[in-house]
């Protein structure tokens, strides 16, 4: 902003070297708005220069600003990203253990049910041999049995055998003894030595 110059002041009815002074003020007050104005001028192109520099580094930063922003907004995408991927791995991976749990599961249940087979399978087979070896050893008992009444009635027929042999025996020895005693007797009788002898003659 431009000061008016001081108008210069009516010199009348004053000494002349009252009017040298007063004109000195004047041109010194003169001099002095002038280097006023100067310095305003100069101050308004720092200020306006400052502005601009202000305006500058504003802008400046704002773009850093958006910059920092579109990082940051990048950053927070990317983080979603991550997130989302890190949920979907640990879904997935609690998915296959969920399955890997199920079908270990279901394998524990098959395995147990064969084994209660197996084992069901097991007492059968195991009844089933209690009851064959019973029916063997019933059979074998049977069969001691019979052989025994077999060795019996063979014992006794034997005894019957031998009974009747003895029988025989002694009713034959019997016979030849006294089929002996007769020959004795005939050989021992006169009558029958001498036809002998006639007989020889």
């Amino acid at each position: 902003m431009l000061y008016r110059a001081i108008e210069p002041m009516s010199t009348s009815g004053i000494g002349e070297g009252q009017a040298d002074r007063l004109h000195e003020a004047q041109l010194e007050a003169r001099s002095l708005h002038e280097q006023i104005n100067a310095l305003r001028q100069a101050l308004d192109r720092t200020a306006a220069e400052q502005e601009r520099k202000v305006q500058d580094v504003r802008a400046f930063h704002a773009d850093e600003m958006q910059q920092l922003k579109d990082t940051a907004t990048a950053l927070r995408d990317s983080l979603d990203d991550l997130n989302f991927e890190k949920d979907r791995a640990v879904q997935e991976a609690l998915s296959a253990k969920a399955d890997e749990i199920s079908q270990l599961r279901e394998t524990a249940s098959a395995l147990r049910d064969s084994l209660d087979e197996l084992g069901h399978q097991k007492t059968r087979e195991v009844q089933e041999a209690v009851h064959r070896s019973h029916d063997e050893i019933k059979h074998l008992k049977e069969t001691i049995s019979a052989l025994r009444d077999t060795l019996e009635e063979l014992k006794f027929s034997r005894d019957r055998e031998i009974q009747e042999a003895n029988a025989r025996s002694h009713d034959e020895i019997r016979q030849l003894k006294a089929t002996i005693s007769a020959l004795r007797a005939q050989l021992d009788d006169p009558a029958l030595e001498q036809k002998t002898q006639g007989r020889k003659k």
